[in-house]
């Protein structure tokens, strides 16, 4: 029974990281995305027919929107993130508790089965006699 709780605990744990894992690799793309926007952004507007003046606030006004998406994105992934971390922490929590549950049972057990081995040793010298 505790083996079984103790596999599944593992197989939530697994999930997690793998969650954890996927939530990064979006996180880097969606970075990669945005700047990527931003230097195409910067680039289109440096060569448009437009005044140093008018082209000086159009690069502000990105750069400043640009700014706002990546710590818009980077905040719902520190949020993400340390869900999964906390789950993760409260699923090893678990794991330990309940491996420490089955080494007492187990030892619990062994003591039994031990004393049923003495006593079955004491009735076969008995029978000997």
């Amino acid at each position: 029974m505790y083996f079984a709780q103790l596999m599944e605990t593992a197989r939530k744990e697994k999930r997690r990281k793998q969650t954890v894992q996927t939530m990064q690799k979006v996180a880097v793309v969606a970075g990669i995305a945005v700047v990527s926007a931003a230097a195409g952004l910067v680039t289109g507007l440096l060569i448009a027919p437009k005044s140093g003046k008018e082209t000086r606030k159009d690069l502000k006004k990105k750069v400043t929107d640009t700014v706002d998406a990546i710590k818009e994105n980077v905040d719902k992934v520190k949020e993400t993130v340390k869900g999964s971390v906390e789950d993760a922490g409260a699923a090893i929590r678990d794991a330990q508790e309940k491996t420490t549950d089955a080494a007492k049972d187990i030892k619990a057990g062994l003591h039994q089965v031990k004393a049923d081995v003495h006593e079955t040793v004491e009735n076969v010298k008995q029978e000997f006699k």
